[in-house]
């Protein structure tokens, strides 16, 4: 993971085929319709209460290889980053006006996030949040 002070330097380092790797998935990002799925549990034995668990689906995990693959979540005091929290919690919060690096800083907020609240990371895929951050990272990139 790169930390923030050398992020711009990385972004600036990454091919147009790195950037690719990322901008593939959004055909299947799009045609998914549930970013988990239930793991089904054999029943534990009388009066024993299984919870529901669910896994992420395929296309979360392709997502996540490519970002840990490029490295585009820098590491930075993401719980302190209020500005980055209220963007991801408003309907269409104009991700197209962020630059590369703020973007990328949204990855990290969603993934870190994840591993405090679980299906966060999944929430972000069904309202739309991580395609709409692809997307504008495409139009950046590929200008």
């Amino acid at each position: 993971m790169i930390d923030l002070n050398n992020f711009h330097e990385h972004i600036q380092a990454l091919s147009a085929h790195d950037w690719d790797s990322l901008f593939s998935l959004l055909p299947e990002i799009e045609q998914t319709k549930n970013f988990t799925e239930p793991i089904v549990h054999k029943e534990a034995g009388e009066g024993i209460l299984i919870l529901p668990a669910y896994s992420d689906a395929e296309i979360v995990s392709k997502f996540m290889d490519v970002v840990f693959r490029l490295e585009l979540s820098p590491v930075f005091d993401w719980t302190s980053w209020e500005e980055g929290r209220q963007m991801l919690s408003v309907p269409n919060p104009g991700f197209d006006e962020l630059d590369i690096v703020t973007l990328c800083k949204l990855f990290t907020v969603i993934i870190r996030q994840n591993r405090f609240f679980e299906g966060f990371l999944a929430f972000n895929f069904e309202n739309g949040n991580i395609q709409a951050i692809i997307r504008s990272l495409q139009k950046q990139v590929q200008v």
